[in-house]
């Protein structure tokens, strides 16, 4: 008789604990109290793509039982934006295996009606933005929720490894306004508050905080917009797409993954950047790191970031679409300073050719080189001024020109002066036959600084071209790669008279008019 007591003892003890485990899955879901903003500046080419992932995002979150209170900060006129972006389309162009999605106009217009989603001037975006996110710790602190920050913006930095502000706009004057991680870890220290930041920026690490869980949108390095589409208009980032898809694919299946902690959630990032984006020279990295309050409450990061209580509402399609009007004109971001090359004339001959030898060549996800192929798209659609087309034929001039004398020094630098130094298999092995133009490699932010500290005496010769993005430095990362191999393998004099007699004969080309078109 003692035997089928204990079975039923197993049974009742299987029976609680799945009861347990339930309520711990919804215990994982807390309220939980949303505050987002967006760096969505009009007419800013290079902030679209930001707008379409919070939007998305908002889909994601949208109508969900567990959300306390959500407001959703932009300085646009969205009902205008979705006029001149044709719709807000989001997703990679041109790939059947990733259908774009399509937000309709009546979700957005609905949320303005609701409150949630609210415009606010461009000099008041960040005291907003904080004062809302001190309202929502405070609330979530007395009710034991989970408060939710998510800011789209570029980020700015000084070059202090500790310090980085995100910029959230730029008003009329031309004064930015942004918000830094210490605003942020100031309001969460004082109210106590759980919270996590999603941050859908680059150099996603200069965020880190013990105060907060982050999930960033990239690591050391910048995280990628979707190529531009054949309307010109940039549709988001991979990273925002993917994490809408993997807190949606969280409710696939007969059961909740309730075991889907931080580090779950961050494998299923990590496989789908990798799956939607490859491209092997696109950076695919992204950032999650807990606070030091989850790491010693030991709950391995369950629900970061917050997660939604039931599946999200399924996306739309895109709609079948009317050609696209021409867009309005864009401020580029593009700098010119101390010009060596302007208003240098050039045929249409000449720069379909360099056109051509730029794109065939292989290039990162820069904001510099986003720019660089808008100004293409729009020369080849006739509507590229004067002043901005000769900014792309300098900037392709000048890309040209020094990829072409790395080319020419590379095998003389690894293999016939390299043996005077040092063993020049490194060298081989490092470049071998490829051109510069087909590598792959680069040296991230961090290794740019690392070799204009190591390397004082070369640096103000460094190919640093004129035209670049107004956040960019003007160096390639490709170029300075090659270059640093060189520096290690023959020293420092012989690529210091290289890079001094390179850049003469630069300046030679671009003011002796029969030299121009060589360039």
């Amino acid at each position: 008789m003692s035997q089928p007591n204990k079975g039923k003892g197993k049974e009742k003890a299987v029976e609680q604990s799945e009861q347990k485990e339930e309520q711990s899955c919804e215990c994982a879901e807390p309220i939980i109290s949303i505050v987002a903003v967006c760096s969505t500046r009009a007419g800013y080419v290079r902030d679209e793509h930001m707008l379409h992932d919070f939007l998305l995002l908002m889909t994601t979150y949208a109508d969900q039982s567990n959300i306390h209170r959500q407001r959703w900060l932009t300085t646009l006129d969205l009902v205008s934006e979705h006029e001149r972006l044709n719709g807000f389309v989001v997703g990679k162009p041109d790939d059947p295996e990733y259908p774009r999605v399509h937000i309709p106009l009546s979700f957005v217009t609905q949320n303005i009606s609701e409150g949630n989603l609210m415009r606010i001037k461009e000099d008041e975006i960040v005291n907003k933005t904080l004062a809302l996110f001190h309202e929502e710790c405070v609330n979530m602190s007395q009710h034991n929720g989970h408060v939710l920050l998510l800011v789209l913006g570029h980020a700015v930095h000084d070059g202090n490894p500790l310090r980085a502000d995100i910029l959230l706009s730029t008003d009329s004057d031309g004064d930015n306004y942004w918000i830094s991680k210490f605003d942020m870890e100031e309001i969460i220290e004082a109210t106590g508050a759980k919270a996590t930041v999603v941050a859908v920026t680059c150099e996603g690490a200069r965020f880190a905080s013990t105060k907060y869980n982050l999930v960033a949108a990239s690591n050391l390095k910048k995280h990628s917009s979707f190529e531009r589409s054949n309307s010109g208009f940039s549709r988001g980032s991979m990273f925002g797409s993917v994490l809408d898809d993997t807190l949606r694919n969280e409710f696939e299946g007969e059961h909740r993954l309730c075991y889907l902690t931080a580090e779950g959630l961050r494998k299923e990032i990590t496989a789908g950047l990798k799956e939607i984006e490859k491209d092997p020279i696109v950076d695919t990295s992204f950032l999650m790191k807990l606070s030091e309050k989850e790491i010693q409450s030991g709950s391995k990061g369950v629900s970061i970031p917050p997660r939604p209580a039931q599946p999200p509402w399924e996306h739309l399609p895109e709609l079948p679409r009317p050609a696209a009007a021409a867009p309005a004109q864009a401020k580029l971001g593009l700098t010119a300073p101390n010009r060596l090359t302007s208003g240098i004339p050039c045929s249409e001959r000449r720069l379909g050719e360099l056109i051509s030898y730029y794109l065939k060549s292989k290039r990162d996800r820069s904001r510099t080189h986003t720019m660089i192929e808008y100004s293409i798209w729009r020369y080849r659609r006739g509507e590229l001024k004067q002043p901005d087309k000769e900014n792309l034929v300098d900037y392709l001039r000048y890309y040209k020109y020094w990829n072409g004398r790395i080319n020419s020094v590379k095998n003389r630098f690894c293999v016939a002066e390299a043996s005077k130094y040092i063993e020049h298999s490194f060298c081989v092995a490092e470049l071998s036959d490829e051109s510069i133009e087909q590598s792959v490699k680069g040296l991230n932010l961090g290794e740019i600084r690392e070799l204009v500290k190591e390397y004082k005496e070369v640096k103000d010769f460094l190919p640093w071209n004129p035209v670049h993005h107004e956040f960019d430095w003007g160096w390639d990362d490709r170029q300075l790669y090659y270059i640093r191999v060189f520096l290690m393998n023959v020293g420092v004099e012989k690529v210091k008279e290289w890079l001094v007699k390179t850049n003469r004969i630069y300046r030679g080309f671009t003011t002796e008019p029969k030299l121009r078109e060589r360039c």
